[in-house]
């Protein structure tokens, strides 16, 4: 892929003119397009490490090659993205999941975002309110992706799953887990992090089903599909973290994972409409787990609605 550092350091030969790689990166912000990434990291030299990525590879078999955007004036920018190394290479690793598509939405909501924090700054309580608005407004919403970009742009609202510790809060990050084919790689959703320790949070949504549909006995409903593969899952992701945390912590030299809290936000216990019966079952199931706290959408936004409460 013919994509270009933004420190002016050339990986590899690109098309976009210098100007345009400047434009790009004054727009962006200076910053990562990446739903929750901190960047920038800065060089030496106090430059942000920051690199120019193509949306559609301008040589066919690269990821996502599109004649119509490779072959595009390069001049507009229409055909990068700006990212750090870290996610720039993630995109490109998994181009099925990071399409053309996402990628262009990902770049406008970044440069959105931008925008609005040029603007009159909001206080703690407009972005609590906020928060609570586009909940009662998206409750249905079913898009992972969705709430996915939520909490990476209302970090303060996870604070309740985070028990109200100084974490900071890093999107999609590779916790370990490759083979010798650099494939099976493991993504957590939120790697939050403080100077102590780390925390995992997997991130479904609030239409997600919590129980089965129908009983397992009279009395008893089993765990859905989802709920406990997602419990699974992010018990995975810690064990590939710790496992491989000296690796991990070489580039990232104050990572540290002593024994991560995990926590799995899904479903919606108020619009599941669950009987005493399926209430007592969802109860029993997650206050037995060890490692992983199960918290509902309903749940943390009625905590929401409490701080906002005691703020104003």
């Amino acid at each position: 892929m013919a994509d270009n550092s933004a420190t002016g350091r050339p990986r590899a030969r690109t098309a976009v003119p210098a100007t345009t790689i400047r434009t790009a990166i004054a727009l962006a912000g200076g910053r990562c397009s990446f739903a929750g990434c901190p960047s920038p990291r800065t060089l030496d030299n106090g430059l942000p490490l920051l690199e120019i990525a193509h949306i559609s590879s301008l040589s066919p078999g690269g990821p996502r090659y599109a004649p119509e955007l490779a072959t595009g004036d390069q001049n507009l920018g229409d055909n990068i993205i700006i990212l750090c190394p870290t996610h720039h290479l993630l995109v490109d690793r998994s181009p099925e999941t990071y399409s053309i598509e996402v990628l262009v939405r990902m770049r406008e909501a970044h440069l959105a975002r931008i925008a609005s924090a040029l603007s009159a700054p909001v206080s703690t309580i407009g972005r609590f309110a906020e928060a609570l608005s586009i909940w009662e407004s998206e409750r249905d919403n079913s898009s992972e992706e969705f709430w996915h970009g939520f909490f990476a742009e209302h970090p303060e609202v996870l604070a309740i799953p985070l028990e109200g510790k100084a974490y900071g809060l890093l999107s999609k990050c590779y916790v370990g887990g490759k083979n010798v084919l650099n494939s099976g790689g493991n993504i957590v959703d939120f790697l939050a992090q403080n100077s102590g320790n780390s925390a995992l949070l997997e991130i479904k949504t609030p239409t997600t089903r919590l129980l089965s549909p129908t009983p397992y006995r009279a009395n008893v409903f089993a765990p859905s599909k989802e709920l406990t593969g997602s419990c699974i899952q992010v018990l995975t992701y810690r064990e590939s973290l710790i496992r491989e945390i000296t690796a991990l912590a070489y580039q990232t030299p104050n990572l540290r994972a002593i024994s991560p809290p995990c926590t799995i936000l899904i479903g919606d216990l108020e619009k599941e409409s669950l009987s005493e019966k399926q209430r007592h079952s969802v109860e029993v199931f997650r206050s037995s787990l060890k490692d992983v706290r199960v918290l509902t959408y309903d749940e943390l936004f009625h905590g929401v609605r409490m701080m906002l409460s005691a703020l104003s």
